[in-house]
């Protein structure tokens, strides 16, 4: 299994929010698509290293990761 497939499934799946910025880290990601109101969504909302970006869409969020910003 390629390992960016694997990064998607921990990204979105239960796991820590270390573990979601080494990810996001290794992959230089810059946006991210989530469910609204979805736990992952919240942890965006609260952490500084996520910017919401204003979409036309009712069923997901958009956010600029900020990759300097985010912990460990």
């Amino acid at each position: 299994v390629p390992q960016g497939s694997l990064d998607v499934r921990d990204f979105f799946g239960r796991t820590t929010g270390q573990h979601r910025a080494e990810i996001l880290r290794r992959n230089r990601v810059d946006k991210v698509m989530v469910e609204k109101g979805s736990p992952l969504a919240d942890w965006l909302e609260r952490s500084r290293a996520f910017e919401p970006v204003d979409t036309p869409s009712e069923r997901y969020d958009l956010f600029t990761v900020d990759l300097g910003e985010l912990p460990g």
